[in-house]
């Protein structure tokens, strides 16, 4: 049984004749951060009337399979059994998390359709700040992904069901 927020994003994908197909691609770092956290990438297709848009989505970090240290262990902690280990995979000191695929509305929940005119508006729109040179490449980065996602979107569904898709929330 699903709950409330999943039953939106059935209920788009039946009136708008859609269907998702999620597969586990692999897990990296999704976001060009300094952290470079291990996440689960999916793959994802969207298709309606022989189109289909195909695109990454990583999962959240909570909601990943990622490996986790345990209680009581720190990363820098030396272990005799965990010399040769190669870390966060053969030392008893770390635990597979259950991976979680996302749903359907995870994934029609974070589509935006807006297209943005000029990369001062999403700037602006999104507060992003500019500190430096690196910054503003990450922005200009993120711009293009966001303006790519929108228009591939304009191609699957009609204003009136890029409407419906921007209620799911």
């Amino acid at each position: 049984m699903c709950n409330e927020y999943e039953a939106q994003a059935l209920d788009f994908m039946g009136k708008t004749n859609t269907t998702i197909d999620i597969k586990f691609g692999e897990l990296r770092p999704y976001f060009d951060d300094a952290t470079k956290d291990q996440r689960d990438v999916y793959i994802v297709v969207m298709q309606k009337m022989g189109r289909e848009f195909r695109f990454a989505f990583g999962q959240s970090l909570a909601r990943s399979g990622n490996y986790v240290l345990l209680p009581g262990w720190k990363a820098s902690d030396t272990c005799p059994a965990c010399v040769n280990a190669v870390p966060r995979r053969n030392s008893h000191r770390y635990e597979r998390r259950a991976k979680t695929a996302p749903t359907y509305y995870d994934i029609l929940s974070s589509m935006d359709a807006q297209v943005h005119d000029s990369i001062d508006d999403f700037q602006t729109d999104y507060g992003y700040v500019i500190n430096s040179v690196a910054d503003y490449h990450r922005l200009v980065k993120t711009y293009n992904a966001v303006n790519e996602q929108a228009n591939n979107l304009r191609l699957l569904f009609n204003d009136d069901e890029l409407d419906q898709l921007a209620d799911i929330q």
